[in-house]
């Protein structure tokens, strides 16, 4: 009983001590869990959910297909949890909810990361606020995909390396904490390369710790040296066998060369700013700029993350072809000078505490009231159909999906959209999927037939949902979907001949699925 006692007293006095940590810790959380786990089930796969898991060909092993992916193997281990219980893919809620709950808790290391670095509750919380109610970490947030697990080891490894920061690196407790932040980082390269994002802020921590071992500076080499071991010790076991396969692939190699390279032709900066007010319209992104240039008021606390924001921001405009949402990375550091812009106005006098403190209070509960309108509420499906945020008409976007695909983006650079398409994560969208499958299964199975099916939603969503093959020949079903997230607004597929409408799925009061028979017959090249 004496080691429990003594545990419980530790337990008291670490809850007594940090008291007002763990209240603002539980109100963003409190805040962040309606937004990442209301509706989470309600739309169907989008994006590249679909490729977060373990789809084996036959005779290959989970090491070959983990090998030849594009992204770390971390996210297919966690979708594999749900898959233990559920026995298939395809439940939704269940696939995403291990990625929710890693996104929720990124929350709590992004603040108590901004806490430790820039010594202030209040801007750390105000951050973690502007956090939450961002657009694509909420997106991010109700999907089954990496970028959950890369913020969420991330952060971890930036909050264990920013207790070190003012203490020298070769403390003996500086080298646990390292080593642990290494390793958490390690986690987050293995669940995707965008981890390497992180590395300015981890140099400048690092830089900072090691200026303060310089009396000692054996024993400080001697921890940069175990760190960069065990980070190598972590990675390389994959990245090695991971390098060579991937460049065996010319897809793969075709791939990264039309992402990566020198770039140089053109800023990225209007696609840049045509997706940020996609994912977040209205007020974030000039609220967002406004706070960030005041955070420079503060610039010894600002000057980590203009290091981190410049150096990020550099990379993608100079290397980076092809940033489709990976920009986000500088949206981070970029989203915590904001914290500390609007905490630096309220801490300004006591003047601006009465008048600022309401006024930003004001701004994030609408920007929290906004995120829940977009992602959470289904009744209008945004960016697909326009939606108003039933308070005026004039808060409504300026542009919807179809206006920015038509207008803004191949304005913007025209080459994006060939062999690219619109980056659309966590909208919701509900086409009825499962419903479809067992729908046409059942006709199958009853007919004594094995109709194919097309449809004029994106092939790999269908390939995912159905049992049958996807093609033409013989009878076959035509899934039309109303709105697709591939844009290709012909549902009614009038050039393929005679059909008969076998149902039509409703959503909202609306027909958004109808299914059609086409009897075998011979198909001319042209409908092929």
């Amino acid at each position: 009983m004496a080691p429990m006692k003594k545990l419980i007293s530790k337990l008291f006095d670490y809850f007594k001590r940090n008291k007002s940590t763990i209240f603002l810790i539980a109100i963003l959380v409190s805040l962040a869990i309606p937004l990442r786990f209301k509706n989470l089930g309600y739309s169907d796969y989008h994006g590249d959910e679909y490729k977060a898991f373990l789809s084996l060909n036959n005779g290959e092993t989970a090491w070959n297909f983990l090998l030849r992916q594009r992204k770390g193997p971390m996210q297919f281990i966690v979708s594999y949890i749900p898959y233990l219980f559920t026995g298939n893919f395809l439940n939704e809620t269940a696939e995403r909810l291990p990625f929710s709950i890693a996104s929720t808790l990124s929350i709590v290391f992004f603040f108590l990361f901004v806490k430790n670095i820039t010594k202030s509750k209040l801007m750390a919380f105000l951050s973690s606020l502007l956090f939450i109610t961002n657009g694509f970490i909420s997106g991010f947030g109700r999907i089954a995909q990496y970028q959950n697990l890369n913020l969420l080891f991330s952060f971890i490894a930036l909050y264990l390396y920013s207790k070190i920061i003012d203490q020298p690196l070769s403390d003996k407790r500086s080298l646990k904490i390292s080593l642990l932040g290494t390793f958490f980082w390690c986690l987050s390269v293995l669940s995707h390369w965008d981890a390497i994002l992180v590395a300015p802020i981890v140099m400048f921590i690092i830089t900072k710790s090691f200026l303060k071992g310089k009396e000692n500076r054996k024993a400080t080499i001697k921890v940069l040296l175990l760190n960069i071991t065990l980070g190598l010790a972590i990675t390389l076991p994959y990245i090695i066998p991971y390098t060579v396969t991937f460049s065996f692939y010319e897809r793969n190699l075709t791939y990264a060369t039309a992402r990566i390279g020198l770039d140089l032709g053109y800023s990225k900066i209007p696609l840049y700013k045509a997706l940020t007010e996609l994912y977040n319209p209205f007020l974030t992104l000039p609220l967002l700029l406004i706070s960030a240039v005041v955070g420079l008021i503060s610039i010894k606390k600002s000057f980590p993350m203009l290091i981190w924001f410049g150096v990020v921001f550099g990379f993608f405009e100079i290397f980076v072809k092809n940033p489709g949402t990976h920009f986000y990375n500088f949206l981070l550091p970029l989203i915590i000078l904001a914290g500390i812009g609007l905490g630096s106005i309220i801490n300004l006098h006591i003047v601006t505490k009465i008048l600022y403190a309401p006024i930003i209070l004001v701004l994030v509960s609408f920007l929290y009231f906004q995120t829940y309108v977009l992602y959470v509420d289904h009744s209008v499906e945004y960016p697909f159909v326009n939606k108003t945020l039933k308070v005026k008409n004039y808060l409504r976007p300026k542009k919807d999906i179809i206006n920015l695909v038509a207008k803004g983006i191949k304005e913007i650079k025209p080459e994006y959209m060939r062999g690219s398409y619109i980056p659309l994560f966590g909208f919701t969208h509900h086409r009825f999927w499962n419903e479809v499958n067992d729908l046409v299964n059942n006709l199958n199975q009853t007919n004594n037939e094995n109709f194919k099916y097309i449809t004029n939603e994106d092939k790999s969503i269908g390939e995912k949902y159905m049992d049958t093959k996807y093609g033409v020949e013989g009878g076959f079903y035509a899934i039309g979907i109303k709105r697709p997230m591939n844009f290709v607004m012909d549902y009614r597929f009038i050039n393929y001949g005679s059909r008969k409408l076998i149902y039509s799925f409703v959503q909202n009061n609306k027909v958004v699925t109808v299914i059609y028979r086409f009897e075998p017959r011979v198909v001319s090249n042209t409908l092929k």
